[in-house]
């Protein structure tokens, strides 16, 4: 069964949940049994059906179900302030609130932060759920049987990620390299293998260079990269062009870029 269609990546954050409270209904109970947030309501659980649940104000306090959530308004764990998903559902809202926060980040100057972390939690348990090598156990056993058939969903949800990582992100290339390895990581930060692959392969010419790359320049052709430096969190790139000799080039430059593409190695992959 679809879980991901494309009409819920033009949604906002606030629609999305909306969408989401409609097709499960509403939570009964606040999330916490009591303002200390020591004791979870178990009342509202629905991990049989794959659902577990999502704190609303997410996008306005962080970490709402965690040990901290004591120091934030109790408002926010309302049972009107809460919305069942199942995993991947989950994992598209916190990228709404990245997505919102970027947003605001672009006029505001100030970092965005909320959201993100959210996006590792879940993208690293749902890669745990498609691993071949994880055994699965517990409550999870629903979590990753409701999702199994959904893999391609699941790139999608990644790649609507990166391309809007890509539009909020300064120095692109190295940041979305470390993105990748993030996204692709399962709970032990051993990185799923295939999934780095498939994400590296579409986004290869966005990629920090690496020696032995091939480029083609606007102005100066194609070219060889020989020697890779950082000077001041900037990298920059040498290269034997064809025509006109050696260059250093600011990796930055939106006008060069890789036309060969080499095999790129996978973290903790010896």
């Amino acid at each position: 069964m679809q879980i991901i269609t494309p009409e819920l990546f033009e949604m906002t954050y606030n629609e999305l949940c909306n969408y989401y409270i409609k097709k499960y209904g509403n939570v009964k109970h606040d999330y916490f049994s009591t303002p200390e947030c020591k004791s979870v309501q178990k009342k509202n659980s629905r991990t049989k059906e794959g659902l577990e649940i999502h704190h609303i104000d997410e996008n306005k306090h962080p970490l709402l179900s965690a040990k901290w959530a004591k120091n934030m308004p109790f408002e926010c764990q309302k049972a009107d302030r809460l919305v069942y998903v199942n995993v991947l559902e989950h994992l598209l809202l916190h990228i709404k609130i990245y997505e919102e926060e970027c947003e605001k980040s672009a006029v505001t100057g100030k970092q965005a932060i909320l959201g993100h972390p959210g996006i590792y939690f879940l993208s690293q348990r749902i890669n745990d759920y498609f691993s071949k090598e994880k055994e699965i156990n517990g409550w999870h056993i629903n979590m990753a049987k409701i999702i199994i058939d959904n893999f391609e969903e699941y790139k999608n949800v990644l790649f609507y990620h990166l391309d809007n990582f890509l539009i909020f992100n300064k120095d692109k290339r190295k940041k979305l390299l470390q993105e990748i390895k993030c996204i692709s990581c399962k709970s032990h930060d051993d990185v799923e293998k295939s999934l780095y692959k498939t994400l590296t392969d579409k986004y290869y010419e966005l990629l920090p260079y690496e020696l032995g790359d091939k480029v083609e320049h606007d102005l100066f052709g194609t070219g060889i990269i020989y020697f890779i430096k950082e000077i001041d969190g900037v990298n920059v790139v040498s290269v034997k062009f064809n025509q006109f000799g050696n260059k250093k080039i600011l990796e930055s430059y939106d006008k060069m870029h890789r036309i060969k593409k080499n095999k790129r190695r996978i973290p903790n992959d010896t």
